[in-house]
């Protein structure tokens, strides 16, 4: 997934109501005839079983990794101060109805702590709780059976000292007395409130400034306390990854290589793009993984040109190309790997043509690639190699971005570092009535990877996924698990 120069993306999407596509039997390559005349029965579970093969086994953080981190985040800190972090809350979908709840990942960063409604208390002092030293407690909502009934229970205080490592715990409902009392006796304070800078009501035209408003009943409350973004303290952390956190990325990455492996072998002329994000997103869930770490981006023909198209409406046709950006979560850690390919199997001239170009520009940006460089000497080598071809109009993002807990990790973009995992994504995107010739019309291309920074230049963590155009094409002559006829997806274990 890239990163925008300008903008942002949404995290939310429409879904259309599935449909069964229209016949197919006339558009598939000549492989896959023969796949289905030998018949479905012996090939796809034969198939399933190697593609599949186990689920993720899991491979958590451990409780010293998670204090060190907190060690690591006071040592940041300024003498005399505290700082407070907020985990994660759900987020309304509509009426009665939540979001799935995904941790703020921040604060599953510094605790592993997975349900909403905690918090993290630092201090830069050690200090003593119930007679034991510290620096740190986590504060974990009350037992609540009533809610319990509904939702099922959260991680206890027991929980979070045995499995998490934390010596001290107490429940929320004693946090505002707590924090009170600690502010009278401190100046500085590290937090981030939840709250957005400027609210308008569209109804009523009322502008109200919450940031403004927090301020000044903080300034009211503790007068002469200075606060500091708590974020910037995690944010240099997070940027270099652990072998811990390395192993987990990996897991994500292995996951999505294989459902695009999957999805190269399905995509055929007549599916919907919606058919081959239920492909990929069941390669997700099957290989254990939490699910999609962003809207999976499936756009094909026109929709390859739009860069993050998240709809994934459109019945893919002959000759269009399918641009498939996708990316798994697993145990919170993200992957985000793109490839392009022809719906129909092979590659006609043109697309070709453009495929070498984002193919060499790929090849450039990744020589780059070393500790010192800055993310826009690697997105200058791509712009080179494209320009150099006449089509640097139509190459409008940046290359890279860090990668981690979230797919877009914010943790700065000075020069790289040794152990940071970034993405290398070049890209040619021209649309429909471009000043080019028009067989480039509604061709759009990206080629994604991610990349570990070496210490002496870089390792590709998706190079199990083929980049080349005869391997691609190899690979798309095979059968797939989107191209059982309807009903028969049952037999797929």
């Amino acid at each position: 997934m890239i990163r925008l120069i300008k903008g942002s993306r949404s995290s939310i999407r429409g879904k259309q109501p599935a449909a069964l596509p229209l016949s197919r039997a006339i558009l598939i390559t000549s492989g896959k005839r023969l796949a289905r005349w030998f018949g479905f029965r012996l090939l796809f579970p034969l198939a399933a079983f190697l593609v599949f093969g186990q689920a993720l086994e899991a491979q958590s953080i451990s409780a010293e990794e998670y204090a060190k981190r907190r060690s690591a985040v006071i040592g940041r800190m300024d003498s005399g101060s505290v700082a407070v972090f907020l985990a994660g809350t759900s987020k309304n979908r509509s009426n009665d109805v939540d979001f799935e709840f995904v941790q703020d990942k921040n604060f599953l960063y510094l605790t592993g702590y997975p349900d909403p409604g905690a918090i993290l208390f630092l201090s830069k002092e050690e200090f003593k709780r119930d007679g034991q030293p510290t620096h740190a407690i986590l504060f974990v909502p009350p037992s609540n059976p009533l809610t319990e009934q509904w939702v099922g229970k959260h991680m206890s205080e027991l929980e979070a000292r045995t499995r998490l490592g934390f010596t001290s715990t107490s429940t929320t409902n004693g946090f505002r007395a707590f924090i009170d009392s600690v502010l009278k006796t401190h100046s500085r304070l590290y937090y981030d409130p939840r709250i957005s800078i400027l609210t308008t009501d569209k109804v009523l035209d009322v502008r109200l400034r919450t940031g403004r408003e927090f301020r000044k009943a903080v300034s009211t409350r503790h007068p002469g306390l200075t606060m500091k973004s708590a974020l910037r303290l995690v944010a240099g952390l997070r940027a270099r990854k652990s072998p811990a956190e390395l192993r987990l990325m990996q897991k994500a990455i292995n996951a999505t290589v294989d459902a695009h492996l999957e999805a190269f072998r399905s995509a055929e002329p007549g599916m919907f793009e919606y058919e081959l994000e239920a492909v990929i997103e069941y390669c997700f869930r099957r290989k254990g993984c939490d699910g999609p770490a962003f809207p999976s981006i499936v756009g094909s023909g026109p929709n390859s040109t739009t860069l993050h198209y998240e709809k994934n409406t459109r019945r893919m046709r002959k000759g269009d190309m399918v641009v498939m950006d996708i990316g798994a979560e697993y145990e919170g850690y993200s992957a985000d790997v793109t490839r392009t390919i022809p719906v129909s199997g092979v590659f006609r001239p043109e697309q070709r043509e453009l495929y070498e170009i984002v193919l060499r520009a790929r090849e450039a940006a990744l020589a780059a690639v070393k500790p010192g460089v800055r993310f826009s000497e690697l997105t200058n080598a791509a712009m080179e190699v494209i320009s150099a071809a006449g089509f640097g109009k139509y190459f409008n993002h940046s290359v890279s971005h860090h990668l981690g807990l979230d797919t877009h990790d914010p943790v700065g973009y000075g020069p790289l570092r040794e152990g940071n995992v970034i993405t290398i994504e070049p890209g040619i995107y021209i649309p429909e009535g471009a000043n080019v010739d028009r067989k480039y019309w509604n061709i759009g291309i990206r080629i994604e990877d991610d990349v570990l920074v070496t210490k002496d230049g870089y390792e590709i963590l998706t190079r199990e996924l083929p980049v080349e155009i005869d391997a691609i094409e190899a690979i798309m002559a095979q059968e797939g698990i989107g191209n059982l006829p309807a009903g028969r997806e049952k037999g797929i274990r």
